[in-house]
């Protein structure tokens, strides 16, 4: 795949502002089968982090307008 930004492509998980994982699974375009990318592969414990993280972000975020 061809980005004009290809640096701002990132194969991990912004977790409560932090970056994280290692990229292990691949990820193919059904058409072509060709790769388009990776994604890390991450557990139970990472998973509760996020959610952890997105809870605690509600507030500030459900205070914002659309605009």
């Amino acid at each position: 795949m061809k980005l004009s930004e290809p640096r701002l492509f990132r194969t991990q998980c912004l977790i409560n502002g932090v970056w994280t994982g290692t990229s292990n699974d691949a990820i193919y375009d059904p058409a072509t089968g060709d790769v388009l990318g990776e994604v890390p592969r991450l557990g139970r414990e990472a998973a509760e982090e996020a959610v952890a993280a997105a809870h605690a972000a509600l507030p500030a975020w459900r205070a914002k307008t659309a605009k």
